[in-house]
């Protein structure tokens, strides 16, 4: 063998054997990882690059098959979080507005600047993303905390990273990845004070309270529960400080809160303009359901129950559900419902709050089986998820041997998934949801991809009320003329031609600010010509 052969084979022997032994220690990896007494760090970070790979392919899926706008909010989540420096008046306390909370898009701001990411919504993906894994990282650490056990957490957290809805959700711009990923960060602060003492988990569990409490409502009612669940542990269990584990606790949310509040005093005149006013979802649902005398299930405990149990059942599968009932009953027995049981059950608070909201008719639900029929918000009560997978956790701790434990839950996964697989897409909320949500908004996505082909530049006047703009589009924010844009708004709707190039609105609903600012303008009849009309939505072109 020659000296340059040998030199070639001694290379390609090197580098098999550095692939060896790559292949080797992502097999020790694994191995480690999934094994019963495995290190916590060790399979948290198995659990990272699992949901990674898992919520990868799920990202795929949504965009290519167009469903990362599905839902009409995901674009105005995003134009809201650009038009905070792209606008006429840009700002943070001059976008933010007073009825969605201003976290998300705070969060969006650096995505959304490139305008591929807006205009494609991969913005909203990359902060779901983000969101997935950390949120599937730490409900296993929060799972296994809680059952003590590797196996039956990795379990638990499995139901929660390939569910459908939870997927689904997590490759779009809404609220809810962002707050499901706080309201798990809270929860896994509290546990780490419960077993340390150490102050500054509860420093960090607020201050990720207070991020949640500016995410979503829902947050509130969240923070009130854990801070008496904090208190009743802190005495009961004899902590050290309890009033000032208290203090550092609830500091920080207290504080956002009387923020908000405030921000809608200054702006509005009312600390509660987020609740009753024009842009509430109660004044929306009134809205919806004014024909039939509001929300069908207002003030009915037994329909707004069966509707809540309903959406529940649809978002989990009953497989999870059954699991999870069952593990909590176990968990409260076998913990003989002590003081430390509040802490997990602090997380099912959501079932009891979307009941209060769907009582006195601050949210509604529509799914196939109501009256009306319909599908309507059904994502309201993803935020039930996370606590329901820590009993499905705890349930597989009554399976001592791991064969049998593994054995049962391939078979469980195995229904749930075949439950999916009947009833997909419709069947399943989110999808479903999504779906309808592009076919009721087909005339809107149309003049949306016309606008996108013959915009050519200009202030464009509508009423984003009435309107639903996608995002897609492409316009920037900054010509965008609204009736409140603050400069040139009621100059705008009183002699158009003076302000903007093209004026949209919506014939077909008869509260759009726009169109009845137009019908005797005599500026805009002279001015503007009619460029396109899409089921009653017009969209007009100034004529010089």
């Amino acid at each position: 063998m020659s000296i340059n052969n040998y030199i070639e084979f001694k290379k390609k022997f090197s580098k098999n054997k550095d692939k060896k032994i790559k292949v080797d220690k992502f097999t020790k990896f694994i191995k480690d990882a999934i094994s019963t007494n495995s290190d916590i760090k060790t399979t948290f970070r198995f659990v990272l690059l699992i949901s990674a790979i898992v919520s990868i392919i799920a990202q795929i899926i949504s965009f290519s098959d167009g469903l990362v706008f599905a839902y009409n909010d995901a674009g105005l989540h995003l134009d809201v979080a650009r038009r905070i420096y792209d606008s006429r008046d840009p700002g943070i306390i001059n976008q933010i507005g007073i009825v969605w909370l201003p976290v998300p898009h705070l969060i969006y701001i650096p995505f959304v600047y490139f305008d591929f990411l807006w205009v494609t919504g991969l913005a909203g993906c990359i902060v779901g993303f983000i969101c997935f894994i950390i949120s599937a990282g730490f409900l296993y650490k929060v799972i296994r905390m809680i059952t003590g056990e590797n196996i039956s957490a990795l379990l638990g957290t499995a139901f929660f990273v390939f569910n459908p809805n939870i997927l689904y959700l997590y490759t779009t711009a809404m609220t809810e990845p962002i707050f499901l990923m706080f309201i798990i960060l809270a929860i896994y602060h509290v546990l780490n004070w419960e077993k340390t003492e150490l102050s500054g988990e509860l420093v960090r569990g607020g201050i990720v309270l207070g991020l949640a409490s500016l995410t979503r409502y829902e947050s509130w009612g969240y923070f009130l529960c854990l801070f008496f669940v904090v208190l009743l542990v802190a005495i009961f269990e004899k902590k050290k400080h309890p009033v000032k584990s208290l203090i550092y606790f609830s500091f920080v949310p207290i504080l956002c809160i009387a923020w908000y509040l405030w921000l809608n005093y200054s702006l509005h005149g009312d600390v509660l303009t987020f609740q009753r006013g024009p842009y509430s979802s109660e004044f929306q649902v009134n809205l919806r359901y004014a024909s039939i005398g509001g929300a069908p299930y207002k003030h009915d405990i037994d329909k707004s129950l069966d509707i809540l149990n309903t959406t529940l059942i649809s978002n989990t599968g009953f497989v999870m559900a059954a699991l999870a009932f069952t593990g909590l009953i176990l968990f409260l027995v076998k913990r003989k419902f002590s003081v430390y049981c509040l802490i997990p059950l602090a997380m099912l608070i959501f079932y009891i709050l979307n009941l209060i909201s769907l009582y006195y008719g601050q949210v509604a639900i529509e799914t196939p089986k109501t009256i009306p029929k319909g599908y309507f918000q059904t994502r309201y009560v993803v935020g039930i998820i996370p606590g329901l997978c820590v009993f499905v956790g705890f349930f597989f701790t009554i399976i001592k041997e791991i064969n049998y434990k593994i054995v049962a839950f391939c078979i469980f996964i195995f229904i749930e998934f075949m439950s999916w697989y009947i009833v997909w897409p419709m069947g399943v909320p989110a999808i479903g949801e999504a779906k309808t949500a592009i076919m009721l908004s087909q005339p809107f996505r149309r003049t949306s991809n016309f606008l996108k082909t013959y915009y050519d530049g200009g202030n464009i006047l509508y009423d984003d009320f009435s309107i639903i703009f996608f995002a897609g589009t492409g316009i920037p924010m900054k010509d965008r003329i609204h009736e409140y844009t603050w400069d040139v708004g009621n100059q705008a709707m009183n002699k158009p031609s003076t302000v903007v190039r093209w004026v949209l609105f919506n014939k077909m609903n008869p509260n759009d600010k726009i169109y009845i600012a137009m019908k005797n303008n005599l500026d805009f009849t002279e001015n503007f010509k009619l460029m396109y009309n899409d089921e009653g939505i017009e969209v007009y072109k100034r004529k010089f």
